[in-house]
Formats: C-alpha cells, structure tokens, sequence
C-alpha cells in the first residue's frame, strides 16, 4: 500500500475526516498495514486489542458470545470501518471478537505508537480522541434508546428488573 493509499485511508476514516492533509501525513508515519486472510482473527473479545485499527478492503464480521454460549453476529465491516478504540486506551479488552469473512488489509495505530502520537503531534491525537468520543457517544445513544424500547416491550418482571438494574449501573458507574 502507498502512503498516498494510505492517507487517502485514514482520510476516509471517521477520525480522519477532522484532521488537515499535513495532520494525516503525520499520522500514518505512526501507523502500520497488516492483512489477515479469510477466517482469521483481528480481535478477539475480552482481550487486549493492538490498538486503533482501519479497514483498508475485504470484509470482517463482529461476532460476541451470548449467554447461550453461541457466537452471534453483531454487524459485517467493509473497507473505511474503523475498530479496536479500545486498544489505544489500554482500558478493556476487546468487546467483541473481529473475524475476517474477506481476505482483508488493515492500517493499524498499536497503543504505543498512539502514545507517542500524544507526545509528539499533541493536536493530531487529540482530534482523533475527541472523532472517537463522538463516535462512542452515538454508539451509547443508540443503546440508550434500544434499552428503552426493549424496556417498553418486556412484560416479564424479572427481565424488565434487570435491565433496570443495568441502565442504573451504566450511568452510576464513572469510575473506569
């Protein structure tokens, strides 16, 4: 991949619609390019994930496992799909698993390097911190209202309990 390739990427990127061309320049002299082939995986849920990570082309599926122990599919990925946020916090483990359905390449921004992205071009890792908030706030709205409509629909007392219960939880609990 060229870099021109590659800052068209990360320009086409959630996070990389907020920075200038010299931004990005910057940038992907912090990044890597991976590939994984068909079945593979780039996250697995639950562990450490290697950080920021950018779908150049093929496709991944988003997969978690329920309490039923099966796995099940959360959402299908193509090129331009940014993932893996929480592998430049260092916070979490991955939330879901990543498996690849298409052979893929990806642009990968390990913790690391995000680190010292902070150090050395301050402004370019706040832009990209603040794309990520703004993206992780519209994924916590979309659950605020999916838990509102599940609680609206569930008649079951203890179901409706329980999600009472992690509503309270999810917004009493600042302390990550």
């Amino acid at each position: 991949m060229t870099d021109e390739q590659l800052r068209s990427l990360v320009a086409q990127a959630p996070f990389g619609r907020e920075l200038t061309g010299d931004e990005i320049h910057a940038l992907v002299a912090f990044a890597e390019v991976q590939e994984a082939g068909k079945g593979d995986l780039i996250l697995s849920e639950g562990t450490p994930a290697p950080g920021l990570l950018v779908l150049a082309d093929g496709e991944v599926e988003v997969v978690k496992r329920g309490d039923d122990g099966q796995m099940h599919q959360l959402a299908v990925l193509e090129a331009g799909a940014t993932l893996g946020e929480s592998g430049i916090t260092g916070i979490h483990g991955a939330s879901a698993t990543v498996r690849v359905t298409k052979p893929a390449r990806y642009l990968l921004i390990r913790g690391e390097a995000f680190t010292r992205l902070i150090d050395e071009h301050p402004k370019v890792a706040a832009k990209i911190a603040l794309a990520i908030a703004r993206v992780e706030n519209h994924r916590l709205h979309r659950m605020n209202v999916k838990v509102l409509d599940l609680l609206s629909q569930t008649s079951d007392g203890r179901k409706l309990e329980e999600l009472a219960s992690f509503r309270e939880q999810l917004f009493a609990n600042w302390d990550f």
